[in-house]
């Protein structure tokens, strides 16, 4: 992947470039993934803000489903334990912001 401004990226000279690793030429991508964070070759968070909703939806719903069946105080241990770390996890690379 090729990071750099939308000027940058959209210059031709980019696309002559091959970088190769013991004679294997590495392909080019959009977006990878490393560590759980996804990063886009136009630094944009959109990649990542998806694959996390998509997994704080599934949870929610899991949780919608159960609440009647267990107390107020379980949910949030639920919730602490299962929704918050996504949003903790590299919030200190994509905002300023700490969630506490």
């Amino acid at each position: 992947m090729v990071i750099g401004s939308r000027q940058k990226l959209l210059a031709e000279s980019l696309n002559e470039i091959n970088i190769k690793l013991e004679d294997q030429v590495i392909s080019k991508v959009d977006h990878a993934k490393t560590l759980g964070l996804s990063i886009e070759n136009r630094l944009s968070w959109s990649n990542h803000f998806n694959e996390l909703c998509k997994k704080a939806t599934s949870v929610i719903g899991a949780l919608r489903r159960i609440r009647p069946l267990i107390s107020q105080s379980t949910l949030v241990l639920v919730y602490n334990s299962l929704i918050q770390p996504h949003l903790d996890y590299c919030s200190l690379v994509w905002d300023d912001y700490v969630i506490n």
